[in-house]
């Protein structure tokens, strides 16, 4: 059923499903993939002088494809409170959620790390002196807590071994942890304003974590591995499920996301002319560059969603 200008999404029905999205999702993986690719093929290309200019230009774009983590969580938030506010009025809400997200996620999750520590266990001292750090910090990925030290790199020695990328799903099962609760026992307004804070707050403590200071807890923070400075994706995907779920407010995120969607790009790329690239490590890219990322998605998704699914760019997103 196509989405018109007053209708809302449906929350209570399960079997509605958005192949758009899945499409989206399918695009951020990609965007990962492509920006760990860089790494190599930088490797083999000449050095920066002798590059042709496209050489270059593709380079400067390819910099900020790392924002597809930011894109996969903005679409987390979305979904995963979809599907909450969905179980909300009926029974087994915990328990459902929970066996729901074990069962997709611990067994692949949990043999991996087992394979994993036989391989660097099984392998000549070369490798195990090079990933051996996997072994005496190997209680943060067990815990899914490895965004953690890896965020304190300087202090923890994990960078390098083939299980750092976990670090994002340990940002969404500390979020899974907490968020059925907070949604539980808040109503949809009161959600909403907690949305608002929480994405405020998330870039309060990335201002915080940059800041130069001699002494004190924000010395060596990376606000990229983080969960409280990365709560802002996960937020404004929860702000538009909840949007989705009242005709009149659903009809004005409409309206709205081109421009914010317009304003936050513009100042990507203002920080992009700046930076000859985006890369995440910059103050302005790690702070207020992060919260245009968070809202420039979630222009993009509320407007795909707003397609509906007749329209030619929902079925190009939606095809196998």
């Amino acid at each position: 059923m196509a989405v018109s200008e007053t209708a809302a999404i449906p929350t209570t029905d399960t079997r509605d499903h958005i192949p758009a999205l899945d499409g989206l999702r399918g695009l951020a993986v990609l965007l990962v993939l492509f920006n760990h690719a860089q790494v190599e093929i930088v490797l083999r290309m000449t050095a920066p002088a002798d590059r042709a200019w496209v050489d270059q230009l593709t380079l400067k774009i390819w910099s900020a494809w790392w924002s597809g983590v930011d894109l996969f969580f903005v679409l987390s938030g979305f979904l995963i409170t979809r599907i909450l506010l969905q179980a909300k009025s009926g029974p087994g809400y915990f328990r459902t959620f929970y066996a729901r997200r074990a069962l997709r996620i611990f067994p692949l999750y949990y043999l991996f790390l087992v394979f994993l520590m036989a391989l660097t266990h099984w392998r000549d001292a070369t490798y195990l002196n090079t990933y051996g750090g996997l072994f005496r910090h190997q209680v943060w990925f067990w815990s899914y807590l490895s965004n953690y030290p890896l965020a304190l790199s300087r202090v923890f020695d994990i960078q390098g071994f083939p299980a750092t990328h976990l670090w994002t799903l340990a940002i969404e099962e500390q979020f899974y942890l907490v968020w059925p609760l907070i949604v539980l026992v808040l109503g949809r307004r009161n959600l909403m304003a907690a949305c608002v804070a929480v994405a405020a707050l998330a870039l309060g403590l990335r201002i915080i974590a940059t800041l130069d200071i001699s002494e004190g807890w924000a010395v060596g923070l990376s606000p990229y591995y983080l969960t409280p400075m990365k709560l802002d994706t996960l937020a404004i995907g929860a702000l538009i499920a909840c949007l989705a779920t009242e005709p009149r407010a659903w009809r004005i995120a409409r309206k709205c996301a081109p421009a914010i969607g317009l304003i936050a790009l513009a100042w990507l790329v203002v920080l992009g002319v700046k930076h000859q690239g985006l890369p995440p490590q910059p103050t302005d890219v790690s702070t207020f560059g992060f919260s245009a990322l968070a809202l420039l998605f979630g222009s993009v998704v509320v407007l795909i969603i707003g397609l509906g699914p007749d329209h030619a760019g929902a079925r190009l997103l939606s095809g196998p």
